[in-house]
């Protein structure tokens, strides 16, 4: 079949215009990915094109192709999270948990919770102020402008040509219903962003085949641990990818598992440089939940987490959309073990017999250790932390099984559209949770608004009348109407907005100081409810001095006792009932 013609670049042409020439006059191979002809066609022009070209132009041609393909890639993810993930939560502008504490007083805690290099880059982005001040969507928007980065270095490393779909692949680390949380943090959303990244630096830039290469992937290690400790299980279950994408590509079983033990060599590393170097500075609740078990006999609890977090994470969505999502999800679970069971057999008359019945167990335990790497090294504490906001493995697994479906699907030269069906309902999934979220958020900063400022001036009112000095809070508001209504769907909204007017809450005494000050909230040093719970029994034999839609108010003594939702105070006995 006879090629199109080309034609040579005129000697005087400039170099910046030479791009432009070849595009002009059909040398298509040489400047796009794909072209209009078919996939035989492209490649001999692709092959004449390069024989007749200068080396040093076609590698400059070559880079800037690969160039214009990553700005394209970045812009298209960056624009996606901006305005389908991210516009519905700055929509809303509500503070988000710590949030409340930080906008009020910035505190730079984070090395308390063992994230030092968090508080350095906050700082560095206050410009060293000695105290944190809101400078919102910033930090949001860098966040998703590393994430979308961090997209396109995952396309890189896995050869991911298609637009659309590198898209929708790299598309589940940020977008995930339970990194949500993460993204709605107004301080915290961009180191979070930031310990993702570094996660993935080790697969995706670093190579294993020098060695400083090697303590380079260590070293991003550690800075992901002292960003955001949860998202090392993003660098084991990218690890666990490369094991399934080396079989697709029929690297030899020798090779896999020297990169396994190179990989798992980083991670322990940098975990030892971690324990030794920053976990002592923990302190306070995040140390109360971080200690992991010390003997055989406390396996127990392994297996209670286990439990708790299938349940967990089964139970964040209703039956309707798990009919959906759950085939999709199995779908996925097979397709690496099939990848394993062909990888395996392929080479049993070459292999021991021993090898090839370990390669086929291996198959089968590959994706149940995925899924156990979305808790990680979590899985072994005493007293496992179950939010939202540390399961950012989740996106992890979802981009790795699309892109083992990828690939084992282009090597096995079936048609690409599963992959596409499959990645595009997940996405749909996704950028539909994350409006109805922002949404559902909006409705609820609405509605304890309007309670907040209500409470606010009946605070100041009966501070002069009553000399009242502290408060007391009992039950919680809920959530709102609307945002209640979208949880009986989306079962996981209840976790990821957290009511603020309510009982042993930490949120409580921050919220309320956004409306009102000179008031203490009792509960705040009272971890033993010491104080209390004897104003709570005074108050059940009083009447109501003040009845709200939302709240009761009674006085006892110096201190308010509200109520959430009017009624009595919840430690009260039931009345009884009149006798006839």
């Amino acid at each position: 079949m006879e090629l199109p013609a080309t034609h040579p670049c005129p000697a005087g042409l400039p170099t910046r215009d030479r791009a432009r020439w070849r595009i002009r006059h059909g040398d298509h191979g040489l400047v796009f990915p794909g072209c209009p002809l078919s996939r035989r066609r492209c490649k001999s022009t692709s092959l004449l094109a390069k024989q007749s070209a200068p080396p040093c132009e076609s590698s400059l041609m070559q880079s800037r192709t690969d160039s214009l393909n990553r700005k394209v890639l970045f812009g298209a993810l960056f624009t996606v999270y901006l305005l389908l993930v991210l516009y519905p939560i700055l929509r809303a502008d509500r503070y988000n948990n710590d949030d409340l504490m930080r906008a009020l007083w910035g505190p730079y805690i984070w090395i308390d919770n063992g994230r030092p290099l968090s508080a350095l880059v906050m700082r560095a982005l206050e410009f060293n102020a000695a105290q944190l001040v809101d400078i919102s969507p910033l930090p949001q928007l860098l966040a998703i402008a590393l994430l979308a980065w961090t997209g396109v270095l995952i396309a890189q490393r896995y050869a991911i040509r298609s637009l659309s779909l590198g898209v929708m692949i790299a598309l589940p680390l940020g977008a995930q219903p339970f990194f949500l949380e993460n993204i709605s943090y107004r301080f915290d959303a961009l180191p979070m962003a930031l310990a993702v990244l570094f996660a993935l630096l080790p697969i995706t830039t670093t190579p294993l085949i020098r060695r400083h290469g090697w303590w380079l992937g260590a070293l991003s290690l550690l800075a992901c641990l002292c960003f955001y400790q949860p998202a090392i299980n993003i660098f084991l279950i990218f690890v666990l990818l490369n094991i399934v994408h080396g079989q697709i590509q029929r690297i030899s079983p020798r090779e896999l598992l020297i990169e396994l033990v190179s990989r798992g060599l980083q991670a322990m590393l940098a975990v030892a440089a971690y324990q030794l170097t920053v976990a002592p500075s923990i302190v306070g609740w995040v140390k109360m939940h971080s200690v992991m078990i010390s003997s055989t006999q406390q396996l127990g609890i392994v297996r209670t987490n286990v439990v708790n977090l299938g349940a967990y994470l089964a139970n964040a969505f209703d039956a309707s959309w798990m009919l959906i999502f759950a085939p999709l999800a199995v779908f996925a679970l097979l397709v690496p073990i099939v990848v394993g069971v062909r990888y395996a057999m392929s080479g049993r008359r070459e292999r021991p017999l021993w090898l090839t019945a370990l390669l086929l167990l291996c198959s089968g335990l590959l994706p149940l250790a995925a899924m156990a790497c979305i808790a990680g090294p979590m899985i072994l504490a005493r007293d496992l932390i179950i939010v939202p906001r540390v399961f950012v493995g989740v996106g992890a697994l979802l981009s790795a099984a699309l892109i083992i479906m990828h690939a084992a699907l282009d090597t096995w030269r079936r048609s690409p559209r599963w992959s596409f069906a499959v990645a595009g309902l997940w996405t749909a999934g996704m950028v539909v949770f994350a409006n109805v979220y922002g949404n559902a958020l909006a409705s609820q900063k609405q509605y304890e608004d309007r309670i907040g400022a209500r409470l606010a001036d009946d605070l100041a009112e009966l501070k002069t009348t009553h000399g009242l000095h502290r408060l007391l809070l009992d039950g919680s508001n809920g959530l709102s109407p609307v945002a209640a209504h979208a949880a009986e769907r989306f079962h996981l909204i209840r976790q990821l907005i957290n009511p603020y007017l309510q009982g042993y809450s930490f949120n409580a005494r921050n919220f309320i100081s956004h409306y009102t000050t000179g008031v203490e909230d009792i509960r705040w040093l009272d971890d033993s409810n010491a104080v209390a719970a004897p104003l709570l029994m005074q108050a059940c034999k009083l009447p109501a001095l003040l009845t709200r839609n939302n709240y009761t108010l009674r006085i006892v003594g110096d201190a308010a006792i509200v109520t959430f939702p009017a009624d009595r105070p919840a430690s009260c006995a039931p009345p009884l009932e009149a006798v006839p």
